[in-house]
């Protein structure tokens, strides 16, 4: 019996997919490299195959009901992220409606503290963050004796005040 080109790629690709099946579930070494580290992998370096122990692949996979567990939760946690999300929105655009009018150029929904705006709180301390590391540039001490702070431009907006008023 001869079989159709076409029937012959059918099952040429059939028996592809068995096999690309069995080995997702396949073999899982387990080694320990020179430094002390343990690897784990399907395929082991050539020169630690022989101390290499060949563990079960299967036993690592989750079961039905643990994907479905796994899913349930990650959708909760999304809910609850959202959830939270649009209580901090809230909460903020209460807090701009409530907020007295802030000087000319403030963007507004900024919260007001006794030193000024919660932006100008941030400037001040990306600036103090930016002078002490000037010194020490990216040594050691300089992450041991100062606070590395991220710019709060995206945040913001520009600064509306220099870095040497932010000394004051």
């Amino acid at each position: 019996m001869m079989l159709s080109a076409p029937t012959l790629r059918r099952l040429t690709a059939l028996a592809a997919l068995s096999a690309a099946a069995a080995a997702q579930a396949g073999d899982i070494y387990r080694w320990v490299d020179e430094s002390g580290r343990t690897h784990m992998a399907d395929t082991v370096p050539e020169r630690y195959r022989r101390t290499a122990k060949h563990l079960d692949g299967r036993k690592y996979e989750l079961s039905e009901a643990d994907k479905e567990a796994a899913n349930g939760a990650r959708e909760r946690a999304r809910a609850a992220h959202a959830e939270a999300e649009a209580r901090r929105s809230a909460s903020e655009n209460q807090q701009a409606a409530q907020a007295p009018e802030g000087r000319a150029g403030e963007k507004p929904g900024r919260q007001s503290d006794a030193s000024g705006s919660e932006c100008d709180r941030l400037w001040r301390e990306y600036y103090a963050s930016q002078a002490c590391f000037g010194p020490w540039q990216t040594t050691p001490e300089a992450y041991a004796r100062c606070k590395q702070t991220v710019s709060p431009a995206q945040r913001c907006g520009p600064s509306s005040f220099s870095p040497s008023d932010a000394r004051r």
